[in-house]
């Protein structure tokens, strides 16, 4: 099993070689053991089982598995400092924060649902790549969207943006199939059934699943 998605932030941090690591209790998803040491090479779990001698001590901590989090906004700031002409080139190095704290709370997958000029995909391969600490990302990209009111969207056009998102790297496609978020708790639906069916439908044929927001 992967390291990454396994244990939290601790493990995460060591070096990647070979090693064993000792901590006060093991929760390993079904029960907490005790008295074990979690044996890695490179970035990979390869046993749990009896401490050496070399283990890393690590005893004041529990080591849990590596939880995910399926509806984040990792791109979200309630603050930034850029001048209104560069703030959407300022996010993903903002967010950064967001990401860094994800990851230290234990949380090492994530799937993010809506990010402006695809700042979530950028986030998403810095972190692959190791320029950025922070959790595995599933990505979105922007969500579709129509405030209630606005001219009907044909299923066309959605297939058109869905694989648009499709192309540019998206892991799944967000829609907001009603209102209700931040200060606007309303609840309106803002898609019929038929435009949700048809978005849906071409997220498929692109060989994505869609979240839709309700």
């Amino acid at each position: 099993m992967s390291l990454r998605t396994w244990v939290g932030y601790l493990l995460l941090l060591t070096p990647a070689f070979a090693g064993s690591y000792r901590f006060g209790a093991v929760w390993d998803g079904e029960r907490v053991l005790k008295g074990v040491c979690i044996h890695t090479r490179g970035e990979r779990i390869e046993s749990m089982g009896p401490c050496g001698a070399d283990a890393v001590d690590l005893s004041r901590y529990t080591a849990i598995p590596g939880l995910i989090d399926v509806h984040t906004h990792m791109t979200l700031l309630l603050k930034n400092p850029v001048s209104a002409a560069g703030r959407g080139a300022a996010v993903v190095f903002l967010a950064q924060e967001n990401a860094r704290r994800t990851l230290e709370t234990g949380v090492t997958s994530v799937r993010d649902l809506n990010a402006s000029n695809y700042a979530d995909v950028a986030m998403r391969d810095l972190i692959a790549s190791g320029a950025m600490k922070g959790p595995r990302m599933f990505v979105s990209g922007g969500g579709l969207f129509r405030r209630p009111g606005d001219a009907a969207v044909s299923g066309e056009e959605l297939a058109k943006t869905v694989a648009e998102r499709a192309r540019a790297g998206v892991d799944w496609i967000k829609m907001f199939g009603s209102t209700g978020s931040g200060q606007d708790v309303t609840g309106v639906q803002t898609f019929s059934f038929e435009q949700m069916k048809a978005a849906v439908e071409a997220a498929h044929r692109n060989g994505k699943r869609i979240a839709i927001h309700s």
